[in-house]
Parts: structure tokens; C-alpha cells; sequence
């Protein structure tokens, strides 16, 4: 908005506006006469010429996110004027043809004032200005049927066919206020098409494919109910293999979890090993539906125990024995493991 000249006065210092207001680009001259009120109109307008802007990338950051910032006009060469950027009122960069700059945006909660101003070599001076309240959103993947042992203090991986849950937590700020998840609409998206869209849907629940293949993708769009403005957050969820480790069980002190046993061991008297599966898509308290299946040099092992977690070596092996194991789930074929180590007997 450009308030035409022939209607200003200066009367003991101040700027009376007389007359009508005249709707036009916000160019400036900045002849010596008029260079002060010039200055004074331009802070006047509130958002430059509608053909000077800032176009923001991405358009609404969250915390952490890198922002460039890039001047656009239609009423000059961008390349050929001097260029001075401002974030807060404190310039951060200037030069001839400097149209982009790259900045971290604000802190969760935070304004951010960018304003860029131009000047052409005629005289002409042109400004937009911007303004960010960063807004955040963290994604949080939490595997719903995916098995570890009970002392296992690690983080469980998505198994492959198991579900998970995806959680999207927000601070998404209007003013100095965070809205609540019943103010939010939440759009989510798991490999690009729309599996769940309302107010206050938080989370979504996905069922992960048995095969194997590539990460999936998962987004979700978050935007107020009463406001075009929208943040959105993405992550990829890469189901991991099912695994097997083979530990020692004292008869004593239970089952020695500090270290799993692989490659060449040295054996005992008395040997008892503990298949402990990790990451099939099971329930995790109950291993009903897993079958086990060990052998010793190469052949399948006798007695009951052959298809138990625990196995035990008789007392009367000699030399090197190789024991293998091999395991898998009754309804799902396709999760199954193995592991294999030597044990030596003196």
C-alpha cells in the first residue's frame, strides 16, 4: 500500500495523512528532499508490494529445521539490487544480489521476524517482511507385538508382519497458547495414500508387511481447526528381521544374559543352553506358537527337549560338538531365525 505523497504534511514533527489513500506498489523515491518521509511511509505499509515477497522453505518450520529464505519480485531484477535481511530488527546478511539466505528457525514458542529490503539503482526501495512461530512435532514408533525377553532393557525393534503404533506429539503454538489435540486436525499417511484424518487423532496403528522390502514411509499433517496454517512431520519405519541368541543357564543362577554365546565356547560337565528369540511379531509374554528345532553335528537332536527354548548337552560328549538352532512361528513362516555355535569338551 503506497499512501500518495501530495496528501502528507509535516505539521511540529508529526505526519498527518490528509485525503485519500491510494492503492499501489510500495516503491519509494528516495530523492534527498523526501528521503525521511520516504522511510517513514515505507514502515507505514505493512507488507511491501504485493509482487515483493518471501517465500519460506519449508512455509512452516519446526524446531530444529534449517529455513531458507528467498526474495521474489515482479517489480525488479533481484539480481541487480542491494539487498540487506534482517531477522529480529538485526541485520544478518547484505549485498548486491544476496536473494536467499539460510537460517535455523526459531526455538519452540519463539517469533522470528525476517524482513528483507532492496534497493534498486534507481532510487527505489522495496521490502516484505515475514513473521515464524515455530511449531514442533515429534513421531514416536512404539512395536506393539514385537518380542524381547523380560530382562531385556533395549529398544524393540517393528517386526517384520507385526503392528505398531506411530504417535504424533505437537506443541503447535497460536500466540503465546498451545492448542490441544481437540483444536488440531490430524491427516495421516502411510505410504502416501490417507489412512486416518480427524480431530485429535494422535495416533495411528499400522500393520507392517511379513516380506521383505523397503521402509515405509508415515507422515501426518497437522493443522487447527479454525486456521488454514498446518506443520507436518514424516519418519520411516524399516521392519527388521527376526533374531536369534543362544545363551548359558546356570543351574544356580539362571540364565547368564550378559553376554550371548557364539563362535567357540568352552563346554562343561553339565551344558544347558536358552534359545532367547528378539523382534518376531509375537506376543511378548507367551512363545507358544514357536517352534524349535536344534541339532548336534549336523544332525537333529533327540528326546523331548528338541523343541523347547532349553536344551541340554549330555555330560558324555567329547572334542568339538557343533549344536545349531533353528526356529520359526507356526503362523507365520516366513519369521524364522538361526544361530549355531561349537562347543569343546576336554
Amino acid at each position: 500500500m503506497l499512501f500518495a505523497l501530495n496528501t502528507i504534511k509535516k505539521v511540529y514533527g508529526r505526519v498527518i495523512l490528509l485525503g485519500a489513500v491510494v492503492v499501489s506498489v510500495t516503491v519509494i523515491s528516495l530523492a534527498q528532499e523526501t528521503e525521511n518521509l520516504g522511510n517513514l511511509i515505507n514502515e507505514m505499509a505493512t507488507g511491501g508490494s504485493a509482487a515483493t515477497e518471501i517465500i519460506l522453505n519449508p512455509s512452516n518450520p519446526i524446531t530444529g529445521q534449517t529455513v531458507t529464505a528467498t526474495l521474489q519480485s515482479n517489480d525488479f531484477d533481484e539480481d541487480k539490487v542491494d539487498i540487506s535481511w534482517l531477522i529480529n530488527g538485526s541485520t544478518v546478511e547484505r549485498g548486491f544480489g544476496k536473494k536467499r539466505i539460510t537460517f535455523t528457525g526459531p526455538k519452540t514458542g519463539d517469533i522470528m521476524v525476517v524482513r528483507v529490503e532492496a534497493r534498486t539503482p534507481e532510487g527505489l526501495r522495496y521490502f516484505a517482511q515475514r513473521t515464524i512461530q515455530n511449531r514442533s512435532i515429534s513421531l514416536i514408533v512404539e512395536p506393539l507385538d514385537s518380542y524381547t525377553p523380560d530382562w531385556y532393557e533395549g529398544k524393540a525393534f517393528p517386526a517384520r508382519g507385526g503392528k505398531v503404533r506411530i504417535y504424533a506429539l505437537t506443541s503447535f503454538y497460536s500466540g503465546n497458547t498451545v492448542l490441544s489435540p481437540s483444536e488440531l486436525v490430524y491427516t495421516w499417511n502411510v505410504a502416501g495414500d490417507q489412512v486416518k484424518s480427524g480431530v485429535g487423532e494422535t495416533y495411528i496403528d499400522y500393520q507392517t508387511v511379513e516380506v521383505q522390502g523397503n521402509s515405509i514411509d508415515v507422515s501426518v499433517r497437522i493443522s487447527p481447526i479454525a486456521s488454514n496454517e498446518s506443520i507436518s512431520a514424516s519418519t520411516k519405519i524399516k521392519p527388521n528381521n527376526p533374531q536369534l541368541l543362544i545363551y548359558e543357564k546356570d543351574s544356580l543362577t539362571g540364565i547368564k544374559n550378559q553376554k550371548a554365546l557364539s563362535g567357540r565356547v568352552e563346554g562343561k560337565d553339565v551344558f544347558t543352553l536358552v534359545a532367547e528369540p528378539f523382534f518376531f511379531s509375537t506376543d511378548r509374554t507367551k512363545l507358544t506358537d514357536m517352534t524349535y528345532s536344534w541339532t548336534v553335528n549336523g544332525a537333529r537332536a533327540s528326546g523331548a527337549q528338541t523343541y523347547e527354548r532349553v536344551f541340554k548337552l549330555n555330560s558324555d560328549q567329547k572334542g568339538t560338538v557343533s549344536v545349531g538352532l533353528n526356529i520359526e512361528r507356526a503362523k507365520k513362516i516366513l519369521q524364522r531365525a538361526s544361530a549355531s555355535l561349537s562347543i569343546i569338551f576336554n
